[in-house]
C-alpha cells in the first residue's frame, strides 16, 4: 500500500497509519483504503477492516485513497479520506481504532485530492485546507485546485464552518 500522510497516536498509545492499495491493472483504476494499527509501537500491525481486498471504497467510483487519521479525545479516532465523489470522506472509531463506522462524506467540498486536515495548538479545533470545487469525477485537473480554502471544526470534524478563501 501507499502511505504519504501523517500517522497518529491515540491517548492509549496505539499507532494508526492509513495507506491505500491500488489495482493498476483494473481500468479504470480502483483503490482501497486500509488502516494499519499497532498497540506495541510498531512491533506488529493489524490491517483494518481486514487484509486485502477488504479495504474501504467509495461506490460507485471504486476508489478511496490517502487517509488522514486523527486521534481525538479518549478512544475516539477519525480518518479523513480522498475520493472522486467531490467531498472529503470520513470513517470514525469509538474504541481506539478497533472497529469503524461506514465511510460517509463530510460537508467539505474537495476534488480528487489528499485531505489536508490538522489539529490546531488548542488540541480541540480541526483545520481543513481544501479546494472547495467538486471536480468532474473523471480525471485530475489543475483548475479544481486553483483556490485554497480554510474551514474550522470545533466538534471533532462533525460540522465545519463556512469556508473562506486563503489569500496570500
Amino acid at each position: 500500500g501507499m502511505w504519504c500522510i501523517n500517522a497518529t497516536e491515540t491517548q492509549a498509545g496505539t499507532w494508526l497509519i492509513a495507506p491505500h492499495a491500488a489495482d493498476w491493472a483494473h481500468k479504470p483504476l480502483t483503490t482501497r483504503l486500509y488502516l494499519l494499527r499497532s498497540e506495541n509501537r510498531g512491533a506488529s500491525w493489524e490491517a483494518v477492516p481486514g487484509g486485502r481486498p477488504n479495504g474501504w471504497q467509495w461506490e460507485p467510483g471504486r476508489r478511496m485513497d490517502e487517509g488522514r487519521p486523527l486521534a481525538l479525545d479518549g478512544q475516539n479516532v477519525v480518518v479523513f479520506a480522498r475520493t472522486m465523489e467531490g467531498h472529503i470522506w470520513q470513517i470514525r472509531s469509538h474504541d481506539d481504532g478497533k472497529t469503524w463506522s461506514r465511510p460517509q462524506p463530510t460537508a467539505l467540498v474537495h476534488p480528487d485530492a489528499p485531505p489536508m486536515i490538522q489539529k490546531l495548538s488548542d488540541g480541540k479545533t480541526l483545520i481543513a485546507l481544501h479546494h472547495n470545487r467538486r471536480g468532474d469525477r473523471t480525471a485530475f485537473n489543475h483548475e479544481e485546485r486553483s483556490e485554497l480554502w480554510v474551514s474550522l471544526s470545533r466538534d471533532d470534524g462533525v460540522t465545519w464552518n463556512t469556508g473562506r478563501t486563503v489569500t496570500l
